[in-house]
């Protein structure tokens, strides 16, 4: 980024621009002033646009649109009535090709940039569409709020410039990216707590009592999951909330109260307060009949996770690794998936209830070579004394810790398949395992989050001979 020698000028200066990019994964509408790089609260790529600067940075500055001035070819209508408040979606007023577009070449840059890959490697890379372009996810986490001091089931709102304030919950008690219909179940929530005296969450000042409630849904079952976060204490009365919700919305087949006390809404293997119904849902993918729990990782779009998978067999089926060590394994769908082509598959994860799922659900599909370890990555690396053939990742999204990597990269396995949904972390991770001899030999992506700046790419490297 070239920064211009001109003198910033005085803020709410106004100007017109033609939007040139989407800054992923932010989301941010990008064009240029003055040489400046100028991040917009909204527009979409060929937008030109009448804007204002709110503030300014060091090497860029953020803007206001006042007026579209001439609309981009491959602007549409956003499907959600939300879309302008919410802050889940950044690009759904970008036609589908487009947000494609705008994604393989985030991929590219980002790779060539950070991950040192060459551009040989790069230039056909391809970003599969999600078969499904709406109601697609499979998990969906609502946040209560307060209106009128009452609780409320919502999401939370848009912030511009990003982090200029606490995102506030606006009641949206359903999503058009959800598989299923969430707006029984919300309302029913609701009107349970309307009447009760319990505090919603403010994750600001850490009070509060009511956090989270999380929906799950199966297309091939129709099952729905429904799970209550709150902090310390007891709920009188659910049970009677559980039977008008599976009498209202019978594809509800289990509810858990879990207790959440920490900072941050991200769920872990969290204290069961009570529970209602079956233990878990019915999932399937790559014809895996899967079990899932609450707390069960898997990926949030079912079809895609399933296209995701076989390309990888199909990789798998072509190297025949012997042995094949999983990281970050969840619930072990990916692991289970490549077991026909390996000798011997073994899966790590933090999360008991991941593990647990995985060794049910390979008992459940008939597969004896798999096995698998509850640990963090980093406890089984430093406990770890063999070399696997082939090393499978999938790590959260801020990636792989330092002393992992280092791991992973003089462990001395010819193969590493790495997934990850941040393009950024993935390209630090796979710059230092080129530096320990690995070279990329395939780049596919995987577009599992229409509509976000999301995308899940996939990278296949081999350990050269010479090393």
């Amino acid at each position: 980024m070239t920064q211009s020698n001109k003198p910033h000028s005085n803020d709410n200066e106004h100007f017109n621009a033609q939007i040139i990019d989407i800054a992923l994964p932010d989301g941010l509408p990008l064009a240029r002033h003055e040489g400046m790089v100028v991040f917009l609260d909204k527009g979409v790529v060929g937008d030109t646009v009448q804007a204002h600067i709110i503030q300014h940075k060091k090497n860029f500055s953020y803007g206001v649109v006042d007026s579209i001035v001439t609309p981009s070819a491959d602007r549409i209508d956003p499907q959600c009535p939300y879309y302008s408040q919410c802050g889940g979606c950044v690009c759904q007023d970008l036609s589908y090709d487009k947000q494609l577009d705008v994604k393989r070449n985030y991929l590219k840059k980002t790779l060539k940039s950070i991950g040192n890959i060459d551009a040989d490697i790069l230039e056909p890379i391809v970003v599969e569409p999600s078969p499904s372009v709406f109601g697609y996810r499979n998990k969906i986490s609502f946040s209560f709020g307060l209106d009128n001091g009452k609780p409320v089931i919502g999401l939370q709102q848009r912030v511009f410039p990003p982090g200029s304030d606490s995102p506030k919950v606006m009641r949206i008690p359903e999503c058009p990216l959800f598989a299923g219909n969430t707006q029984e179940i919300a309302t029913l929530t609701e009107q349970f707590f309307a009447d009760k005296n319990y505090s919603v969450y403010d994750a600001t000042s850490r009070k509060g009592y009511l956090r989270n409630l999380v929906i799950r849904h199966s297309k091939q079952t129709d099952d729905m999951q429904v799970s209550l976060y709150t902090m310390e204490g007891s709920i009188e009365g659910l049970d009677t909330l559980y039977q008008t919700m599976i009498e209202k919305v019978p594809a509800v087949k289990n509810f858990y109260h879990y207790i959440n006390t920490h900072s941050y809404d991200s769920f872990g293997d969290y204290k069961v307060a009570s529970h209602f119904g079956d233990s878990a849902i019915s999932e399937t993918c790559m014809e895996l009949k899967l079990k899932v729990y609450p707390q069960t990782f898997m990926q949030p779009n079912t079809e895609m996770a399933d296209l995701m998978y076989s390309t990888i067999k199909t990789w798998f089926e072509e190297i025949e690794p012997k042995s094949v060590l999983g990281l970050y394994c969840g619930s072990g769908a990916m692991e289970l998936s490549v077991a026909s082509v390996a000798k011997k598959v073994t899966g790590v994860d933090a999360n008991p209830v991941n593990i647990v799922g995985a060794v049910e659900n390979a008992a459940i599909n008939e597969i004896s070579n798999t096995s698998f370890i509850n640990k963090t990555v980093e406890q089984f690396i430093k406990s770890n004394r063999k070399t696997p053939t082939l090393v499978l990742i999938d790590p959260p999204r801020n990636g792989i810790s330092k002393p992992v990597r280092s791991a992973i990269a003089t462990m001395g396995s010819e193969y590493i398949c790495y997934m990850s949904c941040n393009a950024a972390s993935m390209a630090r991770d796979l710059a230092s395992f080129q530096a320990n001899g690995y070279t990329p030999l395939k780049v596919h992506a995987f577009d599992q989050f229409p509509h976000t700046g999301h995308c899940e790419t996939l990278v296949l490297m081999q350990l050269q001979q010479d090393q």
